[in-house]
């Protein structure tokens, strides 16, 4: 019985298929299968999949946010306007 191993992805790197086929001992063609499988399989990318309601929650999160710092810098000049005002009025 072979040994199994575990291979993190720097195993993977800098090494052509064909190389890396004949250190895992499997034939050139399997090794391009998986990759091929692999590629075409959209759960091994790295963006998350998201639905339209997600991404509609995301970007209203972000204008939320946006929206709270605006408020913050309109509090912060009226406050320094009123200020301004009762100098000028004693």
């Amino acid at each position: 019985m072979k040994q199994q191993r575990k291979l993190g992805a720097h195993f993977f790197r800098d090494r052509s298929v064909p190389q890396l086929a004949s250190e895992l001992g499997i034939s050139d063609n399997t090794l391009y299968g998986w990759r091929h499988t692999a590629k075409a399989d959209k759960s091994f990318t790295r963006q998350p999949q998201c639905s339209e309601q997600a991404l509609e929650i995301r970007r209203l999160k972000r204008k939320v946010i946006e929206l709270e710092e605006d408020k913050l810098i309109l509090k912060k000049v009226a406050a320094l306007f009123s200020r301004e005002s009762r100098r000028g009025s004693l």
